[in-house]
Protein backbone atom coordinates (compact mmCIF):
# COMPACT_ATOMS: atom_id res chain seq x y z
CA UNK A 1 0.00 0.00 0.00
CA UNK A 2 1.51 3.71 -0.60
CA UNK A 3 0.35 6.23 0.64
CA UNK A 4 0.76 10.47 -0.12
CA UNK A 5 3.22 12.19 2.40
CA UNK A 6 1.94 16.04 2.35
CA UNK A 7 4.01 18.95 3.28
CA UNK A 8 3.94 22.56 3.00
CA UNK A 9 7.20 23.33 1.42
CA UNK A 10 6.49 23.28 -2.37
CA UNK A 11 4.20 26.43 -1.46
CA UNK A 12 7.05 28.37 -0.21
CA UNK A 13 9.13 27.09 -3.20
CA UNK A 14 6.48 28.41 -5.36
CA UNK A 15 6.59 31.77 -3.59
CA UNK A 16 10.28 31.73 -4.38
CA UNK A 17 10.32 30.92 -7.69
CA UNK A 18 8.00 33.61 -8.75
CA UNK A 19 10.77 35.87 -7.55
CA UNK A 20 13.17 34.32 -10.24
CA UNK A 21 13.93 35.70 -13.60
CA UNK A 22 13.21 34.15 -16.87
CA UNK A 23 14.67 31.09 -17.54
CA UNK A 24 15.40 30.55 -13.71
CA UNK A 25 11.27 30.98 -12.87
CA UNK A 26 10.38 28.35 -15.07
CA UNK A 27 12.80 25.88 -14.33
CA UNK A 28 11.80 26.38 -10.77
CA UNK A 29 8.08 25.80 -11.68
CA UNK A 30 8.77 22.73 -13.66
CA UNK A 31 10.88 20.73 -10.86
CA UNK A 32 7.60 22.26 -8.43
CA UNK A 33 5.47 20.94 -11.47
CA UNK A 34 6.64 17.36 -10.87
CA UNK A 35 7.40 17.59 -6.66
CA UNK A 36 3.55 17.92 -6.11
CA UNK A 37 1.99 16.51 -9.10
CA UNK A 38 0.92 13.48 -6.61
CA UNK A 39 -0.40 15.78 -4.51
CA UNK A 40 -2.41 17.76 -7.09
CA UNK A 41 -3.49 14.21 -8.20
CA UNK A 42 -4.72 13.38 -4.66
CA UNK A 43 -6.20 16.14 -3.92
CA UNK A 44 -7.52 16.86 -7.37
CA UNK A 45 -6.54 20.59 -7.10
CA UNK A 46 -4.24 22.99 -9.27
CA UNK A 47 -2.23 23.46 -6.31
CA UNK A 48 -1.07 20.67 -3.58
CA UNK A 49 -1.56 22.92 -0.65
CA UNK A 50 -4.04 22.29 2.73
CA UNK A 51 -5.63 25.13 4.88
CA UNK A 52 -8.37 26.85 6.24
CA UNK A 53 -9.70 27.59 9.82
CA UNK A 54 -7.71 24.51 11.11
CA UNK A 55 -8.83 25.59 14.68
CA UNK A 56 -11.77 24.83 16.89
CA UNK A 57 -13.96 27.33 15.02
CA UNK A 58 -14.08 27.05 11.53
CA UNK A 59 -15.12 30.03 8.97
CA UNK A 60 -16.87 28.84 5.96
CA UNK A 61 -15.41 31.96 3.65
CA UNK A 62 -12.26 31.49 4.66
CA UNK A 63 -12.43 27.87 3.52
CA UNK A 64 -14.55 28.57 0.21
CA UNK A 65 -11.73 30.98 -0.95
CA UNK A 66 -9.05 28.68 -0.64
CA UNK A 67 -10.61 25.83 -2.55
CA UNK A 68 -11.41 29.04 -5.34
CA UNK A 69 -8.05 29.92 -5.62
CA UNK A 70 -6.65 26.66 -6.52
CA UNK A 71 -5.76 24.85 -3.28
CA UNK A 72 -8.00 22.89 -0.61
CA UNK A 73 -9.68 24.46 2.11
CA UNK A 74 -10.68 22.40 5.09
CA UNK A 75 -13.35 22.76 7.75
CA UNK A 76 -12.22 22.26 11.35
CA UNK A 77 -15.27 21.02 12.72
CA UNK A 78 -13.63 20.89 16.02
CA UNK A 79 -16.49 20.53 19.12
CA UNK A 80 -19.10 20.88 16.20
CA UNK A 81 -22.38 18.90 16.78
CA UNK A 82 -23.02 16.33 13.89
CA UNK A 83 -26.11 18.81 12.70
CA UNK A 84 -23.82 22.12 12.92
CA UNK A 85 -21.28 20.11 11.23
CA UNK A 86 -23.65 18.97 8.51
CA UNK A 87 -24.90 22.92 8.10
CA UNK A 88 -20.99 24.00 7.65
CA UNK A 89 -20.41 21.67 4.99
CA UNK A 90 -23.63 22.79 3.11
CA UNK A 91 -23.08 26.79 3.51
CA UNK A 92 -19.28 25.77 2.31
CA UNK A 93 -20.21 23.90 -0.44
CA UNK A 94 -22.90 27.10 -1.74
CA UNK A 95 -19.58 29.09 -1.85
CA UNK A 96 -17.33 27.08 -3.69
CA UNK A 97 -17.51 24.65 -6.47
CA UNK A 98 -13.87 23.46 -6.25
CA UNK A 99 -12.81 20.38 -3.82
CA UNK A 100 -12.82 20.65 0.20
CA UNK A 101 -12.34 18.74 2.96
CA UNK A 102 -13.63 18.07 6.37
CA UNK A 103 -11.16 17.70 9.74
CA UNK A 104 -12.52 15.86 12.51
CA UNK A 105 -11.13 15.76 15.76
CA UNK A 106 -10.47 11.66 16.47
CA UNK A 107 -11.46 12.09 20.48
CA UNK A 108 -15.26 14.02 19.72
CA UNK A 109 -17.83 11.68 21.17
CA UNK A 110 -19.24 11.50 18.29
CA UNK A 111 -16.43 10.90 15.66
CA UNK A 112 -18.60 8.31 13.97
CA UNK A 113 -21.39 9.93 13.46
CA UNK A 114 -19.39 13.26 12.25
CA UNK A 115 -17.46 10.85 9.54
CA UNK A 116 -21.13 9.83 8.46
CA UNK A 117 -22.14 13.07 7.65
CA UNK A 118 -19.54 13.61 6.01
CA UNK A 119 -20.43 10.80 3.55
CA UNK A 120 -24.48 12.03 3.44
CA UNK A 121 -22.68 15.01 1.99
CA UNK A 122 -20.34 13.46 -0.20
CA UNK A 123 -17.26 15.31 0.81
CA UNK A 124 -14.53 13.96 -1.16
CA UNK A 125 -11.84 14.19 1.49
CA UNK A 126 -11.96 13.62 5.41
CA UNK A 127 -9.29 14.67 7.95
CA UNK A 128 -8.27 12.98 11.00
CA UNK A 129 -6.58 15.13 13.48
CA UNK A 130 -5.98 15.37 17.78
CA UNK A 131 -4.44 12.44 18.24
CA UNK A 132 -4.01 8.67 16.53
CA UNK A 133 -7.06 6.86 14.70
CA UNK A 134 -8.31 3.89 15.36
CA UNK A 135 -8.43 1.95 12.16
CA UNK A 136 -12.55 1.35 12.49
CA UNK A 137 -12.77 5.51 12.04
CA UNK A 138 -10.20 4.93 8.43
CA UNK A 139 -12.14 1.91 7.31
CA UNK A 140 -15.35 3.81 7.44
CA UNK A 141 -14.08 6.76 5.49
CA UNK A 142 -12.77 4.59 3.08
CA UNK A 143 -15.61 2.43 3.11
CA UNK A 144 -17.83 5.36 2.29
CA UNK A 145 -16.27 6.27 -0.75
CA UNK A 146 -14.10 9.01 0.57
CA UNK A 147 -9.98 9.37 0.72
CA UNK A 148 -8.52 9.47 5.00
CA UNK A 149 -6.07 11.63 5.31
CA UNK A 150 -4.23 11.61 9.02
CA UNK A 151 -2.26 13.49 10.98
CA UNK A 152 0.88 11.78 12.36
CA UNK A 153 3.73 13.12 14.86
CA UNK A 154 6.37 10.95 13.52
CA UNK A 155 7.63 8.53 10.63
CA UNK A 156 6.91 5.70 12.56
CA UNK A 157 3.17 6.42 13.42
CA UNK A 158 2.51 7.22 9.67
CA UNK A 159 3.66 4.08 9.00
CA UNK A 160 1.42 2.91 11.00
CA UNK A 161 -1.29 4.58 9.62
CA UNK A 162 -0.31 3.43 6.34
CA UNK A 163 -1.07 -0.23 7.40
CA UNK A 164 -4.39 1.03 8.48
CA UNK A 165 -5.41 2.39 5.86
CA UNK A 166 -4.82 5.99 5.85
CA UNK A 167 -4.19 7.08 2.13
CA UNK A 168 -2.05 10.42 2.79
CA UNK A 169 -0.12 11.26 5.90
CA UNK A 170 0.56 14.93 7.03
CA UNK A 171 3.79 14.63 9.16
CA UNK A 172 3.13 17.18 11.66
CA UNK A 173 6.21 16.92 14.54
CA UNK A 174 5.66 17.53 17.95
CA UNK A 175 6.89 20.99 18.76
CA UNK A 176 7.70 21.71 22.33
CA UNK A 177 10.06 24.79 23.25
CA UNK A 178 11.09 25.79 26.85
CA UNK A 179 12.39 28.79 27.92
CA UNK A 180 14.75 28.61 30.63
CA UNK A 181 13.82 28.07 34.39
CA UNK A 182 10.89 27.41 33.57
CA UNK A 183 9.30 24.28 34.35
CA UNK A 184 7.11 21.62 31.84
CA UNK A 185 4.53 18.44 33.23
CA UNK A 186 4.28 16.12 30.81
CA UNK A 187 0.82 13.91 31.23
CA UNK A 188 -1.31 11.49 29.18
CA UNK A 189 -2.91 7.91 29.59
CA UNK A 190 -0.47 4.86 29.33
CA UNK A 191 0.79 4.55 26.28
CA UNK A 192 0.05 7.76 25.23
CA UNK A 193 3.89 8.59 24.52
CA UNK A 194 5.29 10.52 27.31
CA UNK A 195 8.26 7.92 27.82
CA UNK A 196 9.18 7.66 24.08
CA UNK A 197 9.33 11.66 23.99
CA UNK A 198 11.82 11.77 26.97
CA UNK A 199 13.51 8.71 25.47
CA UNK A 200 14.28 10.91 21.93
CA UNK A 201 15.20 14.25 23.41
CA UNK A 202 17.99 12.44 25.46
CA UNK A 203 18.85 9.88 22.74
CA UNK A 204 17.72 6.46 24.29
CA UNK A 205 15.93 5.79 20.71
CA UNK A 206 16.41 6.20 17.44
CA UNK A 207 14.69 9.59 16.01
CA UNK A 208 14.48 11.59 13.43
CA UNK A 209 13.95 14.95 15.73
CA UNK A 210 15.95 18.07 16.35
CA UNK A 211 16.91 18.85 19.87
CA UNK A 212 18.12 21.97 20.70
CA UNK A 213 19.84 22.90 24.27
CA UNK A 214 20.98 26.98 25.25
CA UNK A 215 21.35 27.46 21.27
CA UNK A 216 23.03 24.12 20.86
CA UNK A 217 22.26 21.19 18.68
CA UNK A 218 22.31 17.98 20.41
CA UNK A 219 20.25 16.07 17.44
CA UNK A 220 23.32 14.06 16.02
CA UNK A 221 25.11 13.43 19.83
CA UNK A 222 24.44 9.68 21.50
CA UNK A 223 23.16 9.97 24.84
CA UNK A 224 26.63 10.35 27.09
CA UNK A 225 27.41 13.46 25.49
CA UNK A 226 23.69 15.11 25.36
CA UNK A 227 24.44 14.83 28.87
CA UNK A 228 27.99 16.29 29.02
CA UNK A 229 26.12 18.83 27.45
CA UNK A 230 23.43 19.59 29.92
CA UNK A 231 21.18 16.98 29.56
CA UNK A 232 20.21 15.22 33.05
CA UNK A 233 17.89 12.54 32.79
CA UNK A 234 16.10 10.24 35.34
CA UNK A 235 14.83 7.40 33.98
CA UNK A 236 11.55 5.35 35.02
CA UNK A 237 13.18 2.29 35.55
CA UNK A 238 15.85 4.52 38.04
CA UNK A 239 19.23 2.66 36.26
CA UNK A 240 21.07 3.56 39.34
CA UNK A 241 24.42 1.28 39.98
CA UNK A 242 23.46 -1.74 41.87
CA UNK A 243 27.15 -2.64 43.13
CA UNK A 244 28.27 0.81 43.82
CA UNK A 245 27.59 3.03 47.01
CA UNK A 246 25.30 5.62 47.12
CA UNK A 247 28.41 8.45 47.15
CA UNK A 248 29.95 6.30 44.67
CA UNK A 249 26.51 6.30 42.44
CA UNK A 250 26.67 10.33 43.02
CA UNK A 251 30.84 10.90 42.63
CA UNK A 252 30.67 8.79 39.52
CA UNK A 253 29.13 11.11 36.91
CA UNK A 254 29.73 14.18 38.94
CA UNK A 255 30.96 17.55 36.97
CA UNK A 256 31.55 20.43 38.29
CA UNK A 257 29.08 23.27 39.18
CA UNK A 258 27.01 24.58 41.53
CA UNK A 259 25.36 20.99 42.78
CA UNK A 260 27.84 19.49 45.09
CA UNK A 261 27.78 16.19 47.36
CA UNK A 262 27.20 18.62 49.85
CA UNK A 263 24.41 20.23 48.09
CA UNK A 264 22.90 16.92 46.96
CA UNK A 265 22.61 15.53 50.66
CA UNK A 266 21.33 18.37 51.64
CA UNK A 267 18.12 18.12 49.72
CA UNK A 268 18.36 14.56 50.44
CA UNK A 269 19.53 14.07 54.05
CA UNK A 270 18.64 10.26 53.58
CA UNK A 271 21.41 9.73 51.28
CA UNK A 272 23.71 11.24 53.44
CA UNK A 273 22.54 8.77 56.23
CA UNK A 274 23.30 5.46 53.70
CA UNK A 275 26.18 7.29 51.39
CA UNK A 276 27.68 3.96 52.22
CA UNK A 277 25.23 1.73 51.62
CA UNK A 278 25.20 0.14 47.77
CA UNK A 279 22.51 0.96 45.29
CA UNK A 280 20.91 -2.59 45.42
CA UNK A 281 20.07 -2.15 49.30
CA UNK A 282 17.97 0.90 48.87
CA UNK A 283 14.21 1.10 49.28
CA UNK A 284 12.48 1.97 45.92
CA UNK A 285 12.00 5.93 47.53
CA UNK A 286 15.72 6.01 48.20
CA UNK A 287 16.33 4.51 44.65
CA UNK A 288 14.36 7.43 43.10
CA UNK A 289 16.27 10.05 45.53
CA UNK A 290 19.36 8.81 44.28
CA UNK A 291 18.44 8.85 41.00
CA UNK A 292 17.73 12.59 40.82
CA UNK A 293 20.46 13.31 43.00
CA UNK A 294 22.79 11.64 40.30
CA UNK A 295 21.22 13.84 37.29
CA UNK A 296 21.91 16.83 39.71
CA UNK A 297 25.30 15.96 39.93
CA UNK A 298 25.38 16.67 36.35
CA UNK A 299 24.72 20.34 36.94
CA UNK A 300 21.94 20.26 34.33
CA UNK A 301 20.60 23.03 32.27
CA UNK A 302 17.74 20.87 32.07
CA UNK A 303 16.40 17.88 34.26
CA UNK A 304 14.01 15.36 32.79
CA UNK A 305 12.13 13.18 34.67
CA UNK A 306 10.13 10.03 34.01
CA UNK A 307 7.34 9.39 36.45
CA UNK A 308 9.96 10.05 39.40
CA UNK A 309 7.09 9.08 41.94
CA UNK A 310 5.40 5.52 40.14
CA UNK A 311 5.09 2.44 42.74
CA UNK A 312 6.24 5.22 45.78
CA UNK A 313 4.60 5.03 49.24
CA UNK A 314 2.19 8.68 49.88
CA UNK A 315 5.20 9.87 52.38
CA UNK A 316 8.05 9.05 50.19
CA UNK A 317 5.59 10.83 46.74
CA UNK A 318 4.90 13.76 48.73
CA UNK A 319 8.69 14.29 49.99
CA UNK A 320 10.07 13.77 46.35
CA UNK A 321 7.63 16.12 44.87
CA UNK A 322 8.34 18.74 47.70
CA UNK A 323 12.02 18.62 46.73
CA UNK A 324 10.96 18.95 43.25
CA UNK A 325 9.37 21.88 44.25
CA UNK A 326 12.31 23.46 45.42
CA UNK A 327 14.21 22.59 42.12
CA UNK A 328 11.55 24.80 40.21
CA UNK A 329 11.52 27.56 42.71
CA UNK A 330 15.47 27.65 42.57
CA UNK A 331 14.76 28.03 38.78
CA UNK A 332 16.21 24.77 37.61
CA UNK A 333 14.32 23.98 33.85
CA UNK A 334 12.64 20.48 34.03
CA UNK A 335 10.36 18.49 32.11
CA UNK A 336 8.51 16.25 34.65
CA UNK A 337 6.23 12.78 32.91
CA UNK A 338 4.33 12.56 35.80
CA UNK A 339 0.78 10.30 36.19
CA UNK A 340 -0.54 12.39 39.56
CA UNK A 341 -1.37 15.53 37.37
CA UNK A 342 -3.20 17.49 40.67
CA UNK A 343 -0.12 17.32 42.40
CA UNK A 344 2.67 17.75 39.55
CA UNK A 345 0.42 20.77 38.54
CA UNK A 346 0.51 22.64 41.46
CA UNK A 347 3.84 23.92 40.78
CA UNK A 348 4.74 23.45 37.22
CA UNK A 349 4.87 26.28 35.21
CA UNK A 350 3.50 24.68 31.86
CA UNK A 351 1.65 21.43 30.61
CA UNK A 352 0.98 19.34 27.89
CA UNK A 353 -1.26 16.11 27.68
CA UNK A 354 -0.12 13.45 24.94
CA UNK A 355 -2.36 10.78 23.06
CA UNK A 356 -0.86 8.73 20.89
CA UNK A 357 2.04 10.80 20.43
CA UNK A 358 0.54 14.15 19.67
CA UNK A 359 0.24 16.92 21.89
CA UNK A 360 -3.85 17.44 22.09
CA UNK A 361 -3.82 20.11 25.06
CA UNK A 362 -1.40 22.71 25.97
CA UNK A 363 -1.97 25.25 28.56
CA UNK A 364 -0.35 26.74 31.44
CA UNK A 365 -0.46 24.38 34.90
CA UNK A 366 -2.81 26.52 36.65
CA UNK A 367 -5.06 26.73 33.78
CA UNK A 368 -5.36 22.81 33.70
CA UNK A 369 -5.81 22.45 36.85
CA UNK A 370 -8.70 24.47 36.94
CA UNK A 371 -10.08 22.70 33.79
CA UNK A 372 -11.80 19.78 35.41
CA UNK A 373 -13.80 18.89 32.40
CA UNK A 374 -10.27 18.75 30.15
CA UNK A 375 -8.76 16.22 33.08
CA UNK A 376 -11.49 14.06 32.57
CA UNK A 377 -11.15 14.08 29.28
CA UNK A 378 -8.07 13.37 28.97
CA UNK A 379 -6.77 11.64 31.53
CA UNK A 380 -9.64 9.22 33.00
CA UNK A 381 -9.15 5.92 31.97
CA UNK A 382 -10.94 4.79 28.17
CA UNK A 383 -13.91 3.12 28.63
Amino acid sequence: MTAEFITTEPAATRLRAAALPGTEAADAHAVLDGLWARGRAFLGTDLAVMGGAMTWVSERNLVAAISNAGGFGVIASGSMSPDLLSAEIAATAALTRRPFGVNLITMHPQLTELIDVCLAHSVRHVVLAGGIPHGSAIARIRNGGARAVCFAPALVLAKKLVRSGAEAIVIEGLDLALADGRSLAVLGRNGAGKTTLINALVGAVKSSSRVTLAGADLSRLPSHRRARAGLGWCPQERNIFRSLSVEENLTAVALPGPWTLKRVYAMFPRLQERRANMGGQLSGGEQQMLAIGRALMLNPKLLLLDEPTEGLAPAIVDELLAALKRLATEGLSMIVVEQKAAKILRFADEAIILNRGAIVYRAPSAALLADQAALNAHLTAAG
